[in-house]
């Protein structure tokens, strides 16, 4: 694919957990229509930079551009209307979806955080199965369908930017080629620019467009997916 001009540009990103530094210059961008994965070990600050960008976590300093606008000012909430959403990385309280509301109620929830009438519409042509479901509570799922379930809420918000946090932490392995394969279709079809966490980098190296490799909270490489097929390059570079 030709990558057009970045939509959500990250320079300088800075934040600490008390006095523990976890992104340190921060710089990375992906473009409408682009599928960019970040790597890296464990504590590397690859899901604080997701927090970042959304808002979760304050920053010290840097920028972080959707577009010409800058959104370090705003709030969570002013990111989500913007159309920046997260699918969080599962976890014990689950994976992201509020566990005793029926699917229908996480739906219109999410869309009401954004500010917007909640199309259902959205939910049900990505994932047909859960209108079937619809009144069903989220606890009730299995982890499958609650992936399904996370990844909708965030499209209620008509994202322009979708960041993914180990989106296939705990799924068989058919469920998560397929999960790969609609972050592909959205990126191609709906322009979405696209970042996605994944220590399951076998599964993305067919669907994604570029890679940034971040170590010690700041991006050390930024290669092509192939690259990623020799396993030495790992222990080079991380």
């Amino acid at each position: 694919m030709t990558v057009a001009a970045p939509l959500l540009a990250v320079s300088n990103l800075r934040a600490r957990y008390g006095s523990l530094p976890v992104l340190r210059g921060l710089g990375l961008s992906v473009a409408t229509g682009e599928v960019r994965l970040l790597i890296g070990r464990n504590g590397s600050g690859k899901s604080t930079a997701l927090k970042a960008i959304l808002g979760l976590i304050a920053i010290d300093g840097g920028s972080i551009r959707l577009g010409e606008e800058e959104l370090v000012p705003l709030t969570t909430r002013a990111r989500l209307a913007r159309g920046v959403a997260l699918v969080p990385q599962a976890g014990s309280g689950g994976r992201g979806v509020f566990p005793h509301l029926t699917v229908r109620e996480n739906l219109e929830l999410m869309g009401a955080v954004a500010g917007d009438t909640p199309d259902f519409g959205i939910a049900w042509r990505l994932f047909p199965m859960l209108e079937g479901m619809a009144r069903r509570r989220a606890t009730m799922l299995s982890g499958g369908q609650q992936q399904m379930l996370a990844v909708a809420m965030a499209m209620m918000v008509r994202p322009r930017v979708l960041l993914l946090d180990e989106p296939t932490c705990g799924l068989a392995r058919g469920p998560s080629l397929e999960l790969m394969a609609l972050l592909r279709r959205l990126a191609d079809e709906q322009g979405l620019a696209v970042l996605l966490v994944e220590q399951n980098v076998s599964l993305t190296l067919d669907h994604v467009d570029s890679v940034s490799a971040l170590r010690a909270g700041a991006v050390v490489a930024e290669v092509a997916p192939d690259t990623l097929r020799d396993p030495a390059w790992f222990t080079r570079v991380l």
